[in-house]
């Protein structure tokens, strides 16, 4: 997974800003035909051959201090010319083309601009051959990886060196293919390397509040800061290579924030921290499809229903230098990671429904769903022998005659928003019963003997019996037949009869009750 062509959040590395301090601003100064003083001259190196590339810029002074008038690149044989130059004080910086491996300057072989040499012309004077002497830098060479993501070497950082007591910095924001990069032109000095991804800074909502924030770089050698990076020291003319740099990973941790979860309704995500210095603060902002999911701004996500077949991304910011002033921003960076499936539909929790109910014809069974997923709605289908019985999609069912002598069960479905429809069917109950209303017959007095009959049953029941009086079981009295003792005077009598058949519900029945006994 590019996780990081996929981060959302940008950032600039430290290096970067150090570069952009070098952006001079100044006002052209305007020429005229009457122009006619010129400067020329040749760029070489320490040997004395000419080097070709080098940009020439020209500066003129004006009341505020040297204003930038025009450049150009010397030629293959290191020459460069300025020419229909009015009458002024001027002074020139070489910059080396990129890759080669000189030092800067300003005329006349001075550090910057402060100290430049004066090229002073008057009424037309022409200067010429001027020589610049370019000192041969020191380099960093070495290797971009990202063991994590590709598996090897990785041109998706770039690479800045910036120097510790010196101006000196220089970016390859162009790390080849391979992954080899080239710091040239350096003077001895002690440096901090920073490996950064693309991108810039920006403005980005976290939770309640917008901060600051630009791209995560991670620092030589694997330090997640550049207060942490182990300081690289160079001497004059120094060519140091294999300062290899392992972008994925810093202090061992990868440095990413890595979602783990399954990416569907009901599940919770995590992401990682990363790495970061000890102490450093640090927040999360979740977001659907680049949108950031309002009050997601924990290392976990628990997805909802708004988020079906969305893609889901993370961003970690950690805050790496405190705001200077009360009108400036604390710094933080950046770096995120993204999910590769979207979103998919929740699965409920379901549980197997069963039905509660005498199985008897003209007896309502009643479904039992169980626990589900809060939240579900449920339809429901009945069934005889498995097959739909007509309009039977009540959470009730009156058995009929038709469901004499079938198996009864029923499907429940539940639905929920965001969630997959889910159908559960129960056991099939016994065979449905056909039962008949139990009656008593017999003189209701003292002396005299009760019969039970039990109606019309499914042919082949088997009965058993069990009489009661005024509610009370009596001791013994479990035939079809009770002899009224004088114990039983006044008191009402009743009959249960229970029907059973091999592969039929066993239904029992209630006789309605007589009268007192006299």
């Amino acid at each position: 997974m590019n996780a990081l062509a996929r981060a959302k959040s940008t950032v600039i590395t430290v290096a970067a800003v150090a570069l952009a301090s070098l952006i001079v601003s100044g006002s052209a100064v305007a020429a005229s035909a009457a122009d006619t003083a010129s400067i020329s001259g040749t760029v070489r190196d320490e040997g004395a051959a000419p080097i070709a590339g080098v940009r020439a810029e020209l500066y003129a002074e004006m009341s505020w201090g040297w204003g930038y008038v025009t450049s150009t690149l010397t030629n293959a044989s290191g020459g460069f010319s300025f020419p229909g130059l009015p009458s002024d004080d001027y002074t020139i910086s070489f910059a080396p083309g990129e890759g080669q491996n000189y030092l800067p300057e300003w005329w006349d072989d001075k550090p910057d601009r402060d100290a430049a040499a004066t090229i002073s012309l008057a009424g037309g004077h022409t200067r010429t051959g001027l020589v610049a002497t370019l000192a041969t830098g020191a380099s960093i060479s070495g290797t971009v990886s990202t063991t994590y993501l590709s598996g090897g070497p990785s041109a998706i950082a770039a690479v800045c060196a910036v120097g510790r007591t010196t101006d000196a910095n220089a970016c390859d924001f162009e790390v080849d293919a391979d992954g080899s990069y080239t710091l040239a032109g350096l003077p001895a000095d002690d440096y901090t390397i920073a490996f950064g991804g693309e991108g810039g800074c920006g403005e980005y909502e976290v939770g309640d509040e917008w901060l600051w924030s630009c791209r995560r770089a991670v620092y030589w050698s694997q330090k997640p800061s550049a207060q942490s990076a182990t300081v690289l020291t160079l001497a004059d003319h120094e060519q140091r290579t294999g300062v290899d740099q392992d972008f994925d990973y810093a202090d061992g941790v990868l440095i990413y924030p890595r979602i783990t979860g399954t990416p569907a309704v009901g599940k919770t995500l995590t992401a990682a921290r990363g790495s970061w210095d000890a102490g450093t603060t640090v927040r999360f902002q979740w977001r659907a499809d680049d949108v950031p999911i309002d009050g997601a701004a924990s290392s976990k996500l628990t997805l909802t229903a708004s988020q079906l077949g969305k893609r889901i991304s993370v961003s970690v910011f950690g805050r790496t230098r405190p705001a200077e002033t009360p009108d400036s921003y604390d710094t933080w960076e950046s770096t995120g990671w993204t999910m590769d499936d979207k979103v998919a539909a929740g699965t409920l929790v379901a549980a197997k429904p069963a039905v509660s109910g005498t199985v008897a014809v003209g007896s309502t069974l009643a479904v039992k769903r169980g626990t589900w997923s809060r939240g579900t709605s449920f339809s429901y289908r009945w069934y005889a022998n498995g097959v739909a019985i007509s309009k039977a999609t009540g959470s009730t069912f009156t058995l009929t005659k038709a469901q004499a002598g079938k198996k009864i069960s029923v499907k429940v479905t539940g639905s929920k928003k965001g969630y997959a429809s889910r159908s559960v069917t129960s056991s099939a109950t016994a065979k449905v019963m056909t039962a008949g209303k139990p009656s008593i017959s017999g003189t209701v007095a003292v002396g005299k003997k009760l019969t039970a009959k039990p109606g019309a049953w499914t042919k082949g029941t088997t009965f058993t019996y069990r009489w009661y009086a005024n509610g009370k079981a009596i001791s013994k009295a479990t035939t079809s037949t009770l002899s009224l003792s004088s114990s039983l005077r006044g008191k009402k009598i009743t009959v249960k009869v229970t029907g059973k058949k091999s592969g039929y519900a066993t239904v029992t029945k209630a006789s309605k009750t007589t009268a007192r006994v006299r």
